[in-house]
């Protein structure tokens, strides 16, 4: 009898699939596929904001102010729909004459990505994604999770990574596009049916508000602060499949045939609220918010559950339909 692995497939069945992308891997399949990937993206991802938006970002991106885009997190193809926002904004700062106060953004990867510990897929795929990120103003920088550390032998992080990253942000020009769960979960299917995915899991560590106080560290003397835009992303579950980390038979088909986007529901759907700036914070939860972590997440990711289908809301939903 055929036992069950991680996420619930029979490991024989597990075995044969892994050795079958090994090789379509050794053939050059996955590089083709990836470079596909690369090519089409753009004519799979809207990105819907309004006036308002574009308006208020605007004003707080010539003042001088640092973005800090906190985005749902469904699945590892979320950078290269989120990077057409960072797109926008990067430009918007270009149009009012202040390139010089945005021209780029960085997001924290998992390491066990590119060095293919989540599989040979993935691995493949970071490549083009990365590169795609990249040409619309998004580097992705890996990191090591602390997920990482108890899942793979040999991972650890270093003082010298984090280290590291901590001097991206320091560089002039920088905003961060923030991955929010740090897992896949969200996008992990519990059931037949395309769209009956786990959804939004409750954010549990501090990094959202501990990358705000960086950014308001780097800024402190500059007159600069940081504003936080909620982002979040629909149909990206429905062409990469989270539980199997590889792409979905109507994934494919989309990728090739333009025709299937609308009928299969793959079209990457990104949308992006008004800002919240730091006295938003302060005057919704007090002085004291850089000592709630807890509370700054549940308050971001409510305006982030805003932006994603009900049934993709997840441990949010009770949040978001009271703040409807």
């Amino acid at each position: 009898m055929a036992t069950e692995s991680r996420v619930g497939r029979p490991q024989n069945r597990t075995q044969f699939q892994d050795k079958f992308l090994q090789q379509l891997n050794r053939l050059g399949i996955l590089d083709f596929f990836g470079q596909q990937l690369k090519n089409r993206l753009s004519g799979m991802v809207k990105l819907s904001t309004t006036p308002e938006f574009e308006e208020r970002t605007a004003a707080l991106i010539k003042e001088g102010h640092v973005p800090i885009v906190a985005s749902a997190h469904f699945t590892h193809l979320d950078p290269g729909p989120y990077s057409h926002l960072t797109q926008q904004m990067i430009e918007q700062a270009r149009l009012v004459g202040y390139a010089d106060n945005l021209h780029r953004f960085v997001a924290p990867i998992a390491l066990s990505v590119p060095l293919g510990r989540q599989g040979i897929f993935l691995e493949r795929m970071y490549r083009p994604i990365r590169e795609y990120s990249a040409e619309r103003g998004l580097e992705l920088k890996s990191v090591t999770r602390a997920a990482d550390e108890q899942r793979y032998d040999g991972m650890k992080r270093t003082k010298s990574e984090l280290g590291n990253f901590l001097e991206e942000l320091e560089a002039g020009g920088t905003g961060v596009l923030v991955l929010m769960g740090g897992s896949v979960q969200p996008g992990r299917h519990k059931g037949a049916g395309r769209d009956n995915i786990f959804g939004l899991q409750r954010i549990k560590d501090g990094h959202l508000a501990a990358t705000i106080r960086v950014m308001l560290a780097k800024g402190r003397g500059a007159g600069r602060e940081a504003f936080v835009i909620p982002a979040g992303i629909d149909g990206v579950w429905r062409g990469l499949n989270s539980d199997k980390l590889r792409p979905t038979k109507r994934g494919v088909a989309s990728l090739f045939i333009p025709i299937f986007r609308p009928l299969f529901g793959t079209y990457m759907h990104v949308r992006a609220d008004n800002p919240i700036t730091m006295e938003d914070l302060a005057s919704n939860l007090g002085k004291e918010w850089r000592r709630n972590p807890d509370t700054v997440n549940d308050f971001v990711m409510t305006r982030v559950a805003l932006l994603v289908p009900p049934y993709a809301r997840g441990d949010y939903s009770d949040l978001a339909q009271s703040a409807a």
